[in-house]
């Protein structure tokens, strides 16, 4: 993801949105920001819930919960 892209999903200002730049650059990015919060969201699924290929199943203890 481009610097200026990510700033403004963090709502960051920087040299890319302040001053002179930050005047004339209103652009909200809408469709960048959804793409950067969909791909930062499959990351943290990812670090969450690994995929299934790696989970082994135990077998579990009688009598034991």
């Amino acid at each position: 993801m481009p610097p200026h892209v990510v700033e403004v999903t963090v709502n960051h200002i920087s040299g890319t949105r302040s001053g002179v730049a930050g005047t004339y650059n209103r652009s909200e990015l809408m469709d960048e920001r959804k793409e950067a919060l969909e791909r930062w969201a499959r990351h943290v699924q990812g670090l969450v819930a690994p995929r299934p290929g790696n989970v082994v199943a135990l077998p579990r203890k009688r009598g034991k919960r």
